[in-house]
C-alpha cells in the first residue's frame, strides 16, 4: 500500500468516526500528521503533498449542506478534534499530542 493511500485512509477513518470534520481537514497541516504513530514512517514531503491534494480536491467540490444530527457531542474547537483523532486513532499519550501543537 502506498504512503499516499495510507494517509487518505487514516483521514477517512477520522471523518467516518466523526472525530474530524471536513472543515477541520482543510485546516490540517503536515506537521499535525507527522506525529501520528500510524504515519510516523512517512516523510513530511509526502504528508504535505498528499494533504494538499486532498484539500485542493475538497475545495474544488461544491459544498453540500447537510442537516444531520451529530451522533456524539463535538468538541469545541478544530484543534480539540485533531487531538481526539490523534489520541483515539493513533494511540498517542496526551503529552505527545500537546507537543505537536506547541511548535
Amino acid at each position: 500500500m502506498s504512503d499516499s493511500i495510507r494517509i487518505k485512509q487514516f483521514l477517512k477513518k477520522g471523518i467516518q468516526a466523526e472525530i474530524l470534520s471536513a472543515d477541520q481537514l482543510l485546516q490540517l497541516r503536515a506537521e499535525h500528521l507527522a506525529g501520528v504513530a500510524e504515519l510516523r514512517d512517512i516523510d513530511e514531503a509526502t504528508l504535505s503533498e498528499t494533504l494538499e491534494q486532498i484539500q485542493l480536491t475538497m475545495r474544488s467540490r461544491p459544498q453540500k449542506k447537510r442537516s444531520v444530527q451529530p451522533k456524539k457531542q463535538q468538541p469545541k474547537t478544530a484543534e480539540d478534534n485533531i487531538v481526539q483523532l490523534i489520541e483515539k486513532r493513533a494511540g498517542l499519550h496526551l503529552d505527545a499530542v500537546k507537543e505537536i501543537f506547541s511548535h
